[in-house]
């Protein structure tokens, strides 16, 4: 709901009872917005699950301390939250104390230096959006109890390989390891892609089913990564079922890579589990299946290939279409902007004919 859509909504049906709330703020005023947190914090005592959308930065601090005697009323109920674009320090503070809080989604500018280690012991689920650099370190030292199942860190900024250390330091000291199922890790800038000693750091997570390393590609290709970096990750997570190295397929068009159909093979053997993929590769330089390979995997059933041209002669087609046959028969291509759905579709009728007639219900893109 809106505050000036629903503003007399709220003065009506807003009670002690509710326990989900989810307010959107965009594109009121100051004093709208007030006015409904003000309805929030006088009514709404027993909160579960509180989503406040707002992308604006509200410097008010009759707003922030108004959020903050909301998180205070609701501090031995609230499970999930997602506060406000840029909380003050006071009111991070605050949240980072919740004892019941398992999802926390926060958009923060700053981590304050009074945040204790060790708290959040119920937080399952973290997803932590920066705009600046800060001291990762404060941040992670928050998280060394907690039992996190998802651990999501976007970074609008370009990252450091201090920073980088920083994180694989904490996966070394704390008990995190045993525990997380999914990791994502996306920056922006000028750089940032994690690098292999970062990941070397995520070998004990033997529990991951999620694993999305994400590095910027085109006009220069950021991807660090080669193909035997790519086998020990298999190796390492052998329950994956969602694989994204890269953030999306290579749009540089002379990148050469020795990540290819070998390295595809070692996915397809080591982590049966895998349904989706997608990977930094190169047509021109896809290769072969190793001779030794015998047991396809017929779980793989989406390769998101975005807008990476496929091979554009019959022959290299075919070849393609026959190496991933015998990787992953079942799949099918996907990618939200695709740009050769056309040539994608062929290959996929390639692959479709090798196939048969052991068919596990092939589709064509989607």
């Amino acid at each position: 709901m809106t505050p000036s859509n629903h503003l007399l909504f709220l003065k009506h049906f807003l009670t002690l009872n509710i326990h989900n709330l989810k307010i959107e703020l965009e594109g009121a005023e100051d004093e709208e917005v007030q006015e409904v947190l003000g309805l929030v914090e006088s009514r709404c005592m027993n909160l579960e699950d509180l989503h406040l959308f707002d992308p604006e930065e509200r410097e008010n601090e009759e707003i922030q301390d108004t959020m903050r005697q909301i998180i205070y009323n609701n501090s031995l109920t609230l499970r999930r939250l997602f506060p406000p674009q840029d909380p003050s320090a006071s009111l991070v503070n605050d949240i980072l104390s919740l004892p019941m809080l398992e999802v926390l989604d926060m958009h923060i500018p700053e981590i304050p230096c009074s945040a204790p280690e060790g708290i959040l012991p119920a937080l399952q689920c973290l997803t932590f959006t920066l705009d600046e650099a800060i001291d990762i370190v404060d941040l992670l030292g928050t998280l060394r109890e907690s039992k996190l199942a998802v651990f999501s860190l976007t970074c609008i900024y370009p990252t450091s390989e201090d920073e980088h250390a920083a994180i694989a330091d904490f996966f070394e000291d704390s008990g995190v390891s045993s525990s997380v199922e999914e990791f994502y890790w996306q920056t922006g800038g000028g750089g940032g892609a994690p690098t292999w000693r970062f990941v070397t750091t995520l070998k004990s997570f033997a529990n991951m089913q999620v694993l999305f390393l994400h590095a910027l590609c085109g006009p220069r290709c950021c991807f660090r990564f080669r193909h035997n970096d790519v086998v020990e990750i298999s190796k390492w997570m052998p329950l994956l079922k969602e694989l994204n190295l890269g953030g999306s397929p290579c749009a540089v068009a002379n990148m050469v890579t020795d990540i290819g159909c070998h390295t595809l093979a070692a996915l397809a053997r080591n982590c049966r589990n895998l349904f989706l993929l997608t990977i930094h590769f190169n047509t021109r330089y896809f290769g072969f299946v190793p001779r030794d390979f015998a047991e396809p995997n017929w779980n793989v059933a989406l390769w998101d290939v975005g807008g990476i041209a496929p091979p554009n002669e019959p022959e290299a087609i075919t070849m393609f279409a026959l190496a991933v046959s015998k990787l992953f028969p079942r799949v099918a291509f996907k990618g939200e902007r695709i740009k050769y759905a056309r040539e994608w579709n062929a290959i996929h009728e390639e692959l479709h004919m090798l196939t048969l007639p052991a068919d596990h219900g092939l589709q064509g893109l989607v």
